[in-house]
């Protein structure tokens, strides 16, 4: 799966309206299959009927995952890496915060702060 790179993060009024656009979709599909399974002749289309029966499910089951998913609509996306709280700013400061809190080493932070670097 190839993922897109966001120039910044979207915001949390974004992902909530997502949320809702997903949701409308999910009750929009799942309105239109019973609609359709409810037709006494919808089934006699043969190979289209049961395409748009899956088609329709399809999409249903998407959108249902993007209500609940973190991230709503924005599921293939990649956040950039200065707004994850697991950055490599944050996490030198994590370690820094354990090692004043003496509980890591001196020894230990400094190793793991050179592993940290050589990532860059």
């Amino acid at each position: 799966m190839r993922y897109v790179q966001l120039s910044r993060a979207p915001g949390q009024g974004k992902i909530i309206l997502s949320r809702i656009l997903a949701a409308g979709f999910a009750i929009a599909a799942v309105c239109l299959l019973v609609f359709f399974l409810r037709q006494e002749g919808f089934l006699y289309l043969g190979i289209m009927g049961l395409g748009w029966l899956a088609l329709l499910a399809a999409v249903a089951a998407v959108c249902v995952y993007c209500v609940f998913q973190e991230k709503g609509m924005f599921f293939r996306c990649r956040w950039p890496e200065e707004s994850l709280p697991a950055g490599r700013e944050a996490r030198l400061r994590e370690l820094r915060r354990l090692c004043d809190q003496k509980l890591i080493t001196q020894e230990e932070y400094e190793r793991k702060r050179q592993e940290i670097l050589k990532e860059l």
